[in-house]
Order: structure tokens, then C-alpha cells, then sequence
């Protein structure tokens, strides 16, 4: 009885040490194509002073819609979340990023964030930071209003890739000496006409540490498997010397 206690314990302690964290309500949504324009100034995608017209990228925007301050959805056609620092509220950007010339650059979009699906069809996503302390300033933008061949109604529901057409779209960035009035980091681009677009989930973190909970039922439950395999042991040694 003793044994098959301690095997389930350690069955326990096992499927303990094996969960990860729920990731349901995350999303990324995905974009690429090739730029239309844009130059590089300072060097943000490798060397200064170069065109970036034709030059391919992938961008995308990781969300869980209910971190926005503001939802709105009809629950059939569209569904709508957006906010930050600028709305004195949450924004449902987790984090946004573009790769151009093979170098990923990161927009956190807490000061504006957009996410937007509609079965007209539409969708738009909208990270954007900004800073200005009085010594230097920030503004980074990534921003993607696109109309797909078709559109899920639900921004939880993973979709494509389909192609799209792309509305208005935008990538900058700009960081500047407010004192001196000098550019530190400048580079922008038009992300072109036509897009490929889609939603996954996120991929798995194997490597996520437990919960701080998980962790103390782990302990309990290796110290119980001890614990009793000890008396088993202690009761072995004293038949033997019966």
C-alpha cells in the first residue's frame, strides 16, 4: 500500500513539474511582404543611409484582447480592443515586432495599442511608443490596416495565412536628443500594397518554470515519496535482522 502511495505521489509531482501556464487568450497575428518605400537613416536595419524599397519583412503583433481598457464587439461580425498609456488605460499589445534585412526590431505598443477583426472583411493592428522626459524622446510605430480575402469575426480565433490588400501601414522609428535637437535613430517605410496575413497561437515555452504553488505541491509531494520510502526500507531492515 506504502508503494503504490508513493507511486502516486510521484505521478503527481510529475504532471506538476510538466504544466505550463494556459496561453489561450494570447494571439499573434502576422504580416509580410515587401516594402514600397523607406529609407534608413541611422542604421536601425544595418547600414546607415540605405534604401529599404523592396527589401522583404514580417511583422507581427502578439495580443490577448482582454488587457485592452476598451472592448467592443457585436459578437457576430466584429470584434474590437485598444488602449494604453495615451487612453490612461491597459493596452492589449503584449508586443509587437518587425524584421527588415534579417534584424527584428521591438514595438511594446503601451502607449497606443490596436487590435481589430471584421468579416466585412478588415482587420488593423496598431502598436505604437512614445516618450518625450524633456532630455530625449521616442516615437516608434507599427501599424497595419489591411483588408484580407476574408476575416474571422472573433480576434480568439486563429485564421489564414490569407492574401491582403493593404489600406494604410506604417514603420518607424525615431529616437531624438530633445536638448540638442539631434536625431539618434531614425528609419521608416511604407510596408507596401500587397500582404500575407494570419493568426496562430503562440508556441509553446518548454522550458516555462512552474508556478511558485506548483512548486511547494512538488516539494510536499517528493518530501511524502521520501518520506515513505524510508519506513519501507526501515521495516525491510528490521525483518532482516528478525
Amino acid at each position: 500500500m506504502i508503494q503504490l502511495r508513493s507511486l502516486a505521489v510521484a505521478a503527481t509531482a510529475a504532471a506538476l513539474l510538466s504544466t505550463t501556464p494556459a496561453l489561450a487568450a494570447v494571439k499573434i497575428a502576422t504580416y509580410s511582404g515587401t516594402l514600397a518605400a523607406g529609407y534608413d537613416f541611422t542604421g536601425v536595419f544595418g547600414t546607415a543611409n540605405t534604401d529599404l524599397t523592396g527589401a522583404s519583412w514580417v511583422a507581427t503583433f502578439t495580443y490577448d484582447k482582454t488587457l485592452g481598457g476598451f472592448q467592443s464587439t457585436d459578437s457576430s461580425s466584429f470584434d474590437r480592443s485598444n488602449g494604453g498609456s495615451v487612453y490612461l488605460n491597459g493596452s492589449p499589445i503584449i508586443s509587437s515586432t518587425i524584421t527588415i534585412n534579417g534584424i527584428t526590431k521591438v514595438v511594446l505598443g503601451q502607449s497606443d495599442g490596436q487590435v481589430y477583426t471584421a468579416s466585412t472583411p478588415r482587420v488593423f493592428h496598431v502598436a505604437i511608443d512614445f516618450s518625450d522626459n524633456g532630455i530625449s524622446g521616442t516615437d516608434n510605430e507599427l501599424i497595419l490596416d489591411v483588408v484580407p480575402v476574408s476575416a474571422p469575426a472573433s480576434l480568439d480565433q486563429n485564421f489564414g495565412p490569407v492574401a491582403a490588400t493593404v489600406n494604410f501601414s506604417l514603420v518607424q522609428f525615431y529616437t531624438y536628443d530633445a536638448l540638442s535637437f539631434a536625431t539618434l535613430e531614425s528609419a521608416s517605410a511604407d510596408l507596401g500594397t500587397d500582404v500575407t496575413y494570419s493568426v496562430s497561437d503562440p508556441v509553446p515555452d518548454t522550458g516555462a518554470v512552474p508556478e511558485p504553488a506548483s512548486w511547494a505541491l512538488m516539494i510536499a509531494g517528493f518530501g511524502m515519496v521520501g518520506a515513505a520510502q524510508r519506513r519501507v526500507l526501515r521495516r525491510r531492515a528490521v525483518a532482516a535482522t528478525a
